[in-house]
């Protein structure tokens, strides 16, 4: 939009410089591996505190259920297409 509309210089690689930006100013680096799982009891508070929020539009007991269920990640779970399935 603001190359189309407001007629902005902007850059042909936006996420390249975001990156290169939030880098700089300390926001964005690589996640630390991860050495455990979550336990029982905490997936269950989780789960709790979702289904008792009534502002909860996403179904996040689904969602994280799936994620630890096939240990996919986020990235490939709101890529799946029905074909996929």
């Amino acid at each position: 939009m603001a190359k189309a509309v407001l007629r902005l210089e902007v850059s042909d690689e936006p996420v390249r410089d975001a990156r290169a930006g939030l880098a700089y100013l300390g926001l964005a680096r690589r996640s630390r591996q991860r050495d455990r799982r979550p336990k029982p009891e905490e997936l269950r508070k989780l789960y709790d505190y979702w289904e008792g929020n009534p502002r909860m539009r996403l179904p996040m007991v689904d969602i994280v259920s799936f994620a630890t269920g096939t240990a996919m990640r986020l990235s490939e779970i709101v890529g799946l297409r029905w074909a996929d399935l």
